[in-house]
């Protein structure tokens, strides 16, 4: 079942079903907004939080996401609505993007105890670029990680 509960402990969307299905009820490009909802939602969350170098710190140590977050423009009690467009577009960007799903084996660090799940970059052979309207989105909010002296806008990824 999906967790949207802002700045929870166990939290593993930025969103509910119920808010993606009026944000893709209009959207021109949804006809793919089926299957597993909850999966979909909570892969996109778990990759913005994986992929962002976001702003400020996390409004609490104990929240499981890394929104909310204290910055001078947040104060730690909301996800932002472009946060939350983030994760609508950048799962149907996956949807619509299956080459880029990732295998349990595509992971070189998962944990449980302040969720830390890192992609394993370096055996995989398809470029995952975070779309343009993600990176637009969360540009007031963070920026995509960099690795070594280049922006990294891409992961590299494999479907199994």
């Amino acid at each position: 079942m999906i967790i949207a509960t802002v700045g929870g402990a166990d939290s593993t969307s930025y969103v509910t079903i119920s808010e993606a299905d009026n944000y893709f009820e209009t959207h021109p490009y949804a006809t793919a907004w089926t299957g597993d909802q909850e999966s979909q939602l909570e892969y996109a969350t778990m990759m913005l939080d994986s992929l962002v170098v976001w702003k400020g710190d996390k409004a609490t140590t104990t929240q499981a996401l890394e929104f909310p977050r204290l910055t001078p423009k947040d104060d730690g009690t909301t996800i932002p609505n472009k946060i939350k467009r983030a994760q609508m577009e950048l799962t149907l960007h996956l949807i619509n993007n299956p080459q880029f799903s990732y295998e349990s084996s595509d992971f070189k660090v998962i944990e449980l105890g302040e969720v830390r799940i890192e992609p394993n970059i370096d055996k995989n052979n398809s470029v995952f670029v975070l779309p343009t309207i993600v990176q637009a989105l969360i540009s007031e909010y963070g920026s995509v990680k960099e690795t070594g002296n280049s922006s990294m806008t891409s992961v590299r990824v494999q479907r199994g």
